[in-house]
């Protein structure tokens, strides 16, 4: 099963497949997308992942530590290598993707900012 996006018509292919859920959310959403929210889309997506990777390390360094020690396991199960490929990589990954949609002095000017 393949989808179009809403304005530029690419063929997009694997959402699923006949009337699920799934599949009918993603048609509404590529159908509603133009360049101009990808653009934004990625620019919060940078911000949240770049505010995820500042907690994670201030938490390790100690700056949350009022939390008590359960804030420190929440940061270690996150970053242990049995959930990597589920968390950190996905997240690393992700940060990869939105920077390939931007231009570059937007993406660096947002990572600066952090």
């Amino acid at each position: 099963m393949s989808v179009r996006h809403g304005r530029s018509g690419k063929e997009i292919r694997g959402f699923g497949s006949g009337n699920s859920l799934d599949t009918l959310l993603c048609r509404l959403f590529l159908s509603r997308l133009t360049d101009r929210n990808v653009f934004s889309f990625a620019l919060i997506l940078i911000e949240l992942l770049m505010l995820l990777q500042a907690a994670f390390y201030e938490i390790m360094c100690g700056m949350w530590i009022r939390n008590g020690l359960q804030i420190k396991g929440q940061a270690m199960t996150y970053i242990q290598s049995n959930f990597c490929n589920s968390m950190v990589d996905a997240d690393l990954y992700l940060l990869q993707v939105c920077a390939t949609q931007l231009p570059p002095e937007n993406f660096l000017n947002t990572v600066l900012s952090q």
